[in-house]
């Protein structure tokens, strides 16, 4: 068992819990927000849309079947500036159903920016979010992925907080 900033070791066979954990074999539980195994996992770029962000892409990185996802996006829709973005990780485990079929489901907080007006009273806005993704691979390097989620998203205010919830689909890309 390793509980710590940063772990590794050569095979974790119970449990890692960090903000990152890396190993050459993970035999147990990762819990971080980015695991690396670098003997049976490894990493994918995703591309894709939804009605959440227009523009979403980052990495998919595998330790055995658990997942991290670190995740950039640009223009969320429900804001009101087309130049904001977000940060998001999230964390799942991948499913094999079938030979050419993953299905992942994940959970993750997105950080969201946006420029703010004169006349606007807002600190701070983040969602919580979680997703159903599946990816059926077209080729050895190749993935089509689409999926459903849902999130919910505060947007802290000085005297009143305004909360959102939003069910979005999305479609895109995966290579690895």
């Amino acid at each position: 068992v390793q509980i710590g900033l940063i772990n590794v070791n050569s095979v974790n066979n119970i449990l890692q819990f960090g903000l990152v954990n890396i190993t050459d074999y993970q035999k147990g539980v990762p819990i971080g927000a980015v695991n690396i195994a670098t003997k049976n996992g490894g990493a994918s770029w995703i591309n894709f849309s939804s009605n959440f962000a227009a523009v979403t892409t980052g990495l998919k990185i595998n330790a055995a079947k658990f997942v991290s996802y670190l995740e950039g996006s640009y223009n969320i829709f429900d804001t009101k500036n087309t130049k904001s973005g977000s940060i998001g990780a999230y964390y799942g485990y991948d499913f094999n159903i079938g030979k050419n079929f993953l299905l992942t489901p994940n959970a993750g907080y997105v950080e969201i920016f946006e420029d703010q007006e004169e006349n606007e009273s807002w600190i701070h806005q983040f969602a919580v979010q979680g997703r159903l993704i599946g990816q059926y691979a077209i080729s050895k390097n190749f993935r089509l992925l689409g999926g459903l989620g849902y999130s919910y998203r505060v947007i802290a205010k000085s005297g009143d907080d305004f909360n959102s919830n939003q069910v979005f689909g999305l479609v895109g890309i995966s290579i690895y």
